[in-house]
């Protein structure tokens, strides 16, 4: 009846433009009119687009984040629906993988896409899609248009039983994409101080809800994430009993005591029906229309699609993502340096010039100054290296003669004026002019090197030990009287006789050592004295047989002054 009457009314519109059109003088106001009053019409009267203006197969893309097969069942009940609805179009179910959304909306792939909401709010920043309504979610008799994530363990785990015991956790979800089955979550631990990526012993996804519920119960995983109702849908479907599992909320958790299903996390908007920014915007009015006009079906089970409500604002997911710098939001809160420039421009183009310039005048003057730190550093090089000459001992590494006479002479006079003990030892190699006739001179360098490092490791920190002559050794002994040093004397000749001090091929070369040990009074004023009353020392230490140690008698340092 619609149509014929609206025939009629086309009928006469064209009659009337015809006679405007007799009129030679009203060409272009007759066409016009025509085009206006023919628009009048089909609007009083209601008449539907016809169907050959728009697409005859209408593709709806539904993320399958329970794998294909249950996509397909789940959807398909509102796939029929519109497909009676609408008898013009041919609508047809294309599943989607995490991975294939981006490419499907792309190369226009589908038409209209269905997906959890943090996909969609990556497509609607990047990809102009526009949300035209937002599912009332069917799941175990039970419907909410929000959703959200689920933390759960296995009931029997007693070592989880708070939300801080998720950390040092085999953590397991869905895939890094899925909103309610890992992006809720991984919000929530967060905001409850763990980061799953630093705090949990291993992360996996494994891509479908059910499969991360069956890791947690067959020891996979220790804690498993994935959007609420898929528990309450496999308790439904025979797969679980909820008493094999323990819910886990944050600290100060608080439920919503309308929301139907177990949750851990903030609510957000359910999933949005969309248009791709190819839609016909008359499909997708209609589309729109059927959804929001869809009867409720409660003569079919768990089926997805079949009640949804107007879009509802998702700006709650938005903040999520951006707090977590996930897509479209990786770059939020960073400054990029070209549209920085764009919007500055001539500030930009100032600074580089004064930069530009500043470097220029910059430039004579580094090249200058290069070549003088160039000379100044060889310079303190060359310095450091003359004073290490001059104060080392070539072939052992040890304080030299002079640097020696230097430090004691300061000793002496510090130990004198503060009435402190001062001791020096004074140790020469017996027989060692028998080893450099016997083993050659290398060998006998060899000796003096291994008798220096032995001296060296014995000695105690604040000691100075140094070559003093060819075979001859010193070491000075601050705030050390006589006796003391003779037993530090006593442990180097030990060191020294204990085991050969090198090797020619095979034969093991020996070398005792005499030692003298003196100790500083006022009687004794300088270095001379001291190494004069050591050396008596030492050659009595010789002439009563060699490697032994004599302390001297010439005098005897008291703390509290005077010589005995």
């Amino acid at each position: 009846m619609e149509t014929s009457s609206a025939t009629h009314a086309h009928g006469r519109v064209q009659a009337v433009v015809r006679r405007w059109a007799d009129r030679p003088k009203r060409g272009l106001s007759v066409v016009i009119f025509g085009v206006a009053a023919l628009a009048a019409v089909l609007a009083f009267w209601n008449v539907p687009i016809a169907a050959s203006a728009l697409p005859q197969t209408v593709r709806i893309g539904v993320l399958a984040n329970r794998g294909e097969e249950k996509c397909r069942k789940d959807w398909g009940a509102m796939i029929q629906t519109l497909q009676n609805a609408q008898p013009n179009f041919e609508f047809l179910l294309v599943p989607l993988t995490f991975e294939a959304v981006d490419e499907a909306v792309d190369k226009a792939m589908v038409d209209f896409i269905v997906v959890n909401p943090a996909i969609y709010v990556n497509l609607e920043v990047t990809r102009d899609v526009i949300r035209i309504a937002t599912l009332i979610n069917r799941a175990a008799g039970r419907s909410s248009a929000k959703f959200g994530g689920v933390l759960f363990a296995r009931a029997e785990r007693a070592d989880i039983q708070d939300f801080h015991q998720i950390k040092g956790k085999r953590l397991v979800a869905t895939s890094p994409g899925s909103l309610g089955g890992w992006i809720m979550g991984w919000s929530t631990l967060l905001l409850a101080g763990i980061d799953p990526y630093r705090d949990a012993s291993s992360l996996v996804f494994c891509a479908e809800h059910d499969k991360v519920v069956d890791s947690v119960l067959n020891g996979q995983a220790d804690v498993g994430t994935v959007r609420t109702d898929t528990l309450e849908r496999m308790v439904a479907e025979g797969k679980l009993r909820m008493a094999d599992l323990k819910i886990l909320t944050p600290p100060g958790f608080k439920p919503d005591p309308t929301f139907p299903f177990v949750y851990s996390t903030q609510l957000v908007p359910e999933w949005p029906f969309a248009s791709l920014k190819h839609t016909p915007p008359a499909l997708a009015k209609t589309v729109a229309a059927t959804l929001l006009l869809m009867p409720s079906r409660e003569d079919v089970v768990n089926a997805q699609g079949l009640q949804w409500t107007v879009p509802l604002p998702y700006e709650s997911i938005h903040e999520i993502l951006r707090e977590l710098r996930v897509a479209p939001y990786e770059q939020f809160g960073k400054v990029r340096v070209g549209d920085f420039i764009e919007q500055n421009t001539l500030p930009v183009a100032t600074l580089v010039a004064l930069v530009v310039g500043l470097l220029m005048s910059v430039g004579y003057f580094r090249t200058l100054n290069q070549r003088l730190r160039v000379a100044l550093r060889r310079l303190r090089e060359a310095e450091i290296e003359l004073t290490r000459q001059a104060n080392t001992d070539g072939l052992t590494a040890m304080c030299n003669r002079k640097r020696f006479n230097e430090i004691v002479e300061n000793e002496i006079g510090r130990a004198l004026r503060y009435k402190r003990p001062l001791s020096m030892i004074l140790l020469d190699l017996d027989h060692f002019k028998a080893i450099n006739d016997k083993f050659g001179h290398p060998v006998g360098d060899e000796v003096l090197i291994a008798v220096a490092g032995r001296v060296s490791s014995t000695v105690r920190k604040g000691d100075v030990a140094a070559r003093i002559g060819g075979e001859e050794f010193a070491v000075l002994l601050p705030e050390t009287e006589i006796n003391s040093a003779a037993l530090l004397a006593e442990r180097i000749r030990s060191e020294m006789a204990g085991a050969p001090l090198a090797l020619c091929g095979h034969e093991p070369v020996n070398c005792t050592v005499s030692i003298g040990v003196a100790d500083v009074c006022p009687s004794i004023q300088n270095h001379s004295a001291l190494y004069t009353a050591v050396d008596e020392a030492l050659y009595s230490a010789k002439r009563q047989g060699r490697n032994r140690v004599e302390k001297s008698s010439v005098c005897i340092f008291q703390p509290g002054g005077g010589t005995v």
